[in-house]
């Protein structure tokens, strides 16, 4: 009698100890599916802030180099014009709104061989130097046309003339010489990198893509002629 009393409470002891634990890890899946969610949410928001650092590493880089296209192309004004630093004017507005990428928003490029990742830091030191050399051929670009201004002797139509001789010749095409040199450089420079910087975007997007489908099911990368 008593035994048969114990044993549907035994029973149902032990059903009730099943379904707690089964409560136990199911709750413990859900939460630890949430915090996974979360993470990745979070990883994802990082990892498109680091696709805005690049995007407006390549804008910068391609403005520049629009603009000196754009100097070249008006044949107009630069009709017998020989030296390309006088074709080219100081570069306005050409101060660089980019930021170095973190470490924590390119952590989901860990799992590749590691090129993608040398490969915008570089692209970002080289829009870093530049940077430098565009601020220096600004300063030095208009310190000569304010040495210009002071030996200026006439105008012919939209064009100024002046009088070089002497030390001051040799000074203005010193000063020539070295804009040029720099015009060179960055030209060669952002050829390559306005090419470069733009195949990186797409490696990184498509990478975070794969990654982050969700997140980034409607982000696009395009180049918009100017």
């Amino acid at each position: 009698m008593g035994r048969e009393t114990i044993l549907p409470l035994l029973i149902g002891g032990g059903i009730s100890l099943v379904s707690s634990l089964a409560m136990f890890l199911l709750t413990s899946w859900y939460d630890q599916r949430n915090k996974q969610n979360e993470k990745a949410t979070e990883q994802a928001f990082l990892a498109h802030r680091g696709l805005q650092k690049l995007v407006h590493t390549f804008e910068y880089i391609e403005n520049t180099a629009r603009h000196i296209d754009k100097e070249f192309a008006n044949s107009e004004r630069n009709t017998g014009i020989k030296e390309p630093s006088s074709l080219v004017r100081p570069i306005i507005g050409s101060g660089a709104n980019f930021e170095f990428v973190e470490t924590e928003e390119i952590v989901f490029l860990s799992e590749g061989d590691g090129d993608l990742v040398a490969r915008i830091y570089e692209i970002q030191k080289r829009a870093m130097n530049i940077d430098v050399i565009v601020s220096t051929y600004n300063s030095l670009r208009m310190d000569y046309d304010n040495f210009i201004e002071n030996h200026i002797v006439g105008i012919d139509g939209s064009e100024l003339q002046a009088e070089l001789e002497g030390r001051d010749a040799l000074i203005a095409n010193m000063r020539v010489g070295r804009l040029n040199q720099l015009l060179g450089g960055l030209i060669d420079l952002l050829e390559e990198d306005r090419k470069t910087v733009s195949g990186v975007i797409e490696e990184y997007l498509a990478s975070a893509s794969a990654k982050y489908p969700k997140q980034f099911s409607k982000a696009s990368f395009e180049i918009r002629e100017a």
